[in-house]
This record gives C-alpha cells, sequence and structure tokens, in this order.
C-alpha cells in the first residue's frame, strides 16, 4: 500500500481493511490509534465503516500546514464502553468547536473541506493578468459538460470584462 496516497481501487481498500484490522488487534482495552491522514474518501470511508460499528470513539481534527497545499487531519480512534453512537467528533480549525456528526455527515462535511481548501490554495495563487476557471456540475444528470463554468479573471483591463457574457440555463 503507498502510505501517502494509496489508489481507490478494490485492492488497495482490501489492504486498508486489513490494516484496521490489524490495528484492532493491537489495541488493548481502552487503548488508542493516533494517526495523520489526508483523509482522501476511500480512507475516511473505509476508517469509519470499519470503527463506527464497533466500540471506539472516533475524534477527527483538522489543521492547517500554512503554504502547503496538503490538508492533513488528526485522527484518534480509542476503543470503549461506551462509545459515542456512532457519532463522529469532527473538531474543526474555524472555531475549534466540536462538531457530534453522523458517519455520512462526517465524510460530506471533510470533503466540502477539501474542496474548499484546494479553491482557495489556487485562487490565492492568482496573479494580476492570470485567470482561473470553476466547473459546477450537476451529480443529478451524466452530462460531460458542467453546468456552470465560473471564469476569475485578475486583470486591470476593464476591456476584458467587457467581452464576457453570461449564459444561464435552467
Amino acid at each position: 500500500m503507498d502510505a501517502l496516497f494509496p489508489k481507490d481501487t478494490p485492492e488497495e481498500c482490501a489492504k486498508i481493511k486489513t490494516f484496521f484490522s490489524e490495528i484492532e488487534r493491537v489495541i488493548n482495552d481502552q487503548g488508542s490509534y493516533l494517526c495523520i491522514s489526508l483523509l482522501q474518501e476511500h480512507i475516511i470511508r473505509e476508517l469509519l465503516n470499519h470503527f463506527t460499528e464497533k466500540n471506539y470513539i472516533i475524534e477527527i481534527n483538522e489543521f492547517i500546514i500554512k503554504k502547503s497545499k496538503l490538508f492533513p487531519y488528526l485522527v484518534y480512534v480509542k476503543k470503549s464502553d461506551k462509545p459515542n453512537g456512532n457519532n463522529i467528533s469532527l473538531i474543526l480549525t474555524q472555531g475549534t468547536v466540536s462538531h457530534q456528526l453522523t458517519k455520512e455527515q462526517t465524510m460530506a462535511k471533510i470533503k466540502e473541506i477539501q474542496t474548499y481548501s484546494f479553491f482557495m490554495s489556487d485562487i490565492r495563487k492568482l496573479r494580476q493578468g492570470q485567470r482561473v476557471s470553476v466547473d459546477i456540475w450537476d451529480n443529478k444528470q451524466p452530462n460531460k459538460v458542467p453546468r456552470y463554468t465560473i471564469i476569475i479573471v485578475d486583470s486591470p483591463n476593464n476591456k476584458i470584462l467587457e467581452k464576457v457574457i453570461v449564459f444561464l440555463h435552467p
């Protein structure tokens, strides 16, 4: 298994499941597991599927490394005889508020944070004269064309902005 960027393949997911089973095997009563992870979608899915269905308390802490394109999380998994009802504590750096979320809510919130973080890291690098585009897809429609495309231009030249055409469709 590629430790930093494992692929979302059945073989890699099987290795991830084996890895979590092995962690569970060696954790003693009241023991804990601590790791730093980028929490790719398949990693968080396998982690939450494995540990929420058993007697574990899961806490996920977001932390930011300045000027980095990596957005890691500190994951704390603790064996407990009183689990928190399959809720996950998600502690976000934006306010250090702990949210008790379900597995599905946790996965959605982490994906939202990651998407926002990647987008903002690209926007912050935008220099005068450059442009960036954002495609917005409709998940319900299997189109090969985005529903909307937003183009962000950083230019002191107002002539460029006069050529902007906006099309909206239902």
